[in-house]
């Protein structure tokens, strides 16, 4: 198996990286994966091996991000015989942190299977996808001549692999935005999609044309400017989302961390627009009046015709108060959270809300924002990303 997943790599010019623990592979293979926005492929050895690499597949199916592992296992003969390290199989230690895993007993089938698991874990809802192959499924496959391997599996076809710009029905389209645009609060709160769709310049325009505010969550912070004051960040989140009459949800899987759609994070009385790439991410908790599928791209640019066919060039004077009401919100949770660290100066041990402050202003006065900043600290992080 290694000796195809080496040809095929060698023939699409793939840069191999090694690590040192499985853990790192499947991190790593997350990280890239959302960074490009592709499926991003790990190879893992058999048995510890492949329960190592666990808590990167949890990570990377919370965050929907398309990793794809190649993961080596014990002989199929000895499924039920105790072997090398333990009988683990991946089929069974994966369940319910892929997609799918599908454990390859042909050499015949492994390009295809390569290929399937590649595009699945790119339909949404994306997510990783797993490939288990047997050693004695190996061997045989390094029985093959090099040549007849070539020509038996060749390099393989990828470029089917994009997701298609798909759209929403325009009647229902145009509905779900008048009905936005009726509302005296409206909102819009926007996830992980609009970075995997490439939408982050489309939800500008569509956020500066019509002056909604938007709270971004998770990979789509940024999309907007958070100093920007349409953009309802940090603590001023709760007063935003519980003040929305009516919101749009913009490609966000809700869950966890946004209590599944309970008050009080979200408004009792707010109604919906669900626009998401797929039915499965919709959140049935919250009072939906419309649920839009697509590309969000390519939803959202249906979002903006529909508004400017409306005759609105800028944001309309009706919604002025609930935008300074959020501007207000933002600038007095700053000066509270800017009193609440002056009484911690000189006080140990130094709180982590005082550490993001001082690397915040050491990060924007001294280095002038030219900075990256990491953190890896659960409780540390809640109070640093407030600041960076």
């Amino acid at each position: 198996a290694a000796l195809v997943i080496r040809m095929v790599a060698d023939v699409a010019g793939i840069k191999r990286v090694h690590v040192r623990h499985e853990q790192t592979a499947t991190f790593a293979a997350d990280a890239m994966a959302r960074m490009t926005r592709r499926t991003a492929p790990c190879i893992i050895g058999p048995s510890t091996g492949i329960t190592n690499c666990t808590s990167g597949l949890a990570q990377a199916m919370a965050a929907q991000s398309p990793v794809l592992v190649i993961a080596g296992e014990h002989p199929a003969w000895t499924d039920n015989v105790y072997f090398a390290q333990g009988l683990v199989q991946a089929e069974k230690v994966f369940t319910g942190i892929t997609k799918k895993t599908t454990r390859v007993t042909s050499p015949k089938s492994i390009l295809s299977e390569f290929k399937r698991m590649y595009r699945l874990a790119m339909t949404p809802p994306m997510g990783p996808t797993a490939i288990s192959i047997p050693w004695d499924t190996s061997y045989e496959l390094s029985r093959i001549p090099l040549v007849e391997a070539y020509f038996l599996y060749g390099p393989g076809n990828f470029l089917r692999t994009e997701r298609k710009m798909t759209q929403e029905d325009p009647a229902l389209v145009e509905e779900a935005v008048k009905w936005l645009l009726s509302g005296e609060k409206p909102g819009i709160i926007a996830g992980e999609s609009v970075w995997y769709d490439d939408a982050q310049a489309e939800l500008r325009e569509l956020s500066e044309l019509t002056g909604i505010p938007c709270h971004t969550r998770r990979m789509a912070r940024g999309a907007i400017d958070e100093y920007n004051p349409l953009n309802s960040g940090g603590r001023a989140r709760g007063r935003f989302l519980r003040g929305c009459d009516r919101a749009l949800i913009l490609g966000l899987r809700i869950g966890y961390l946004e209590m599944h759609g309970y008050p009080p994070f979200w408004g009792e009385q707010t109604r919906y627009i669900q626009a998401q790439t797929c039915r499965e991410n919709v959140d049935l908790f919250l009072g939906t009046d419309y649920e839009l599928i697509g590309n969000i791209k390519a939803l959202l640019r249906q979002m903006i015709e529909c508004v400017k066919d409306m005759g609105i060039k800028k944001p309309p004077e009706k919604w002025n108060d609930w935008r300074k009401y959020i501007a207000d919100s933002k600038g007095y949770y700053e000066q509270k959270v800017l009193e609440r660290t002056e009484k911690m100066r000189g006080v140990t041990p130094v709180h982590p809300d005082l550490i993001g402050r001082l690397a915040y202003e050491v990060i924007r006065d001294e280095l002038k924002d030219e900075a990256i900043s990491v953190i890896d600290g659960f409780t540390a992080s809640s109070f640093y990303t407030d600041w960076n």
